[in-house]
């Protein structure tokens, strides 16, 4: 069972799923990369595989966590997520991308955003729009910013112009640089906006603008 797995990993890794969630890693001397270094990932791997099998046929609550779970852990390869593409049905994907964006690891959510611009879920933009103004989690904003702006740039331009003003520098960078492309009418504004930005990174962007 993918459940038995897991607990196994994050016994290895020496946290907990919900410490991965907050930031935490293993204090043992891994790459930054570290989940893929674990002794039984063909195992685990196998056992995520088992469990979309049954996820599938019964569509049952306990099996979409673990699965999402492992996809978070799964954030640099993203075999999960191309599976996942794959092998679910309409109905499947929508109740995967409905839960997903909510998951509690970031690692998973970011994941989904990606998932949505890949996807067909019918409400996908309206689920990206509320990750981008609502997720807790800058990096999610992020992700779902640029998948938005994949699928609908008009209405991504629009969540973008809103972000200028955002705490986050990477937040700002990829505002601009979506509006730099997708919406020239915007863009000189968007510069006056931005043009006493504290950060250096944004500077630099404006100045070769």
């Amino acid at each position: 069972m993918l459940k038995e797995e897991l607990d196994k990993f994050w016994k290895w890794a020496g946290i907990s799923s919900e410490e991965y969630a907050n930031g935490s890693t293993p204090a043992k001397n891994l790459p930054v990369e570290w989940e893929g270094h674990y002794p039984n990932w063909i195992q685990l791997e196998r056992s995520f595989r088992d469990e979309l099998k049954r996820y599938k046929k019964d569509a049952d609550s306990n099996h979409l966590r673990t699965i999402l779970e492992f996809v978070a852990i799964d954030n640099e390869s993203g075999t999960a997520q191309d599976i996942l593409l794959n092998e679910l049905d309409n109905t499947q994907k929508k109740t995967f991308a409905k839960v997903g964006y909510k998951f509690y690891m970031p690692q998973t959510r970011w994941q989904v955003a990606e998932f949505l611009r890949e996807s067909d879920v019918s409400n996908k933009t309206t689920l990206l729009e509320e990750m981008i103004s609502s997720d807790r989690d800058k990096y999610v904003q992020r992700m779902a910013l640029l998948s938005l702006t994949e699928i609908a740039p008009k209405l991504a331009c629009k969540n973008a112009y809103e972000k200028l003003g955002d705490d986050d520098e990477y937040m700002r960078l990829v505002s601009i640089r979506i509006l730099k492309v997708h919406d020239p009418e915007r863009f000189p504004n968007a510069l006056k906006v931005l043009s006493n930005d504290p950060s250096n990174l944004v500077r630099e962007e404006i100045f070769n603008s």
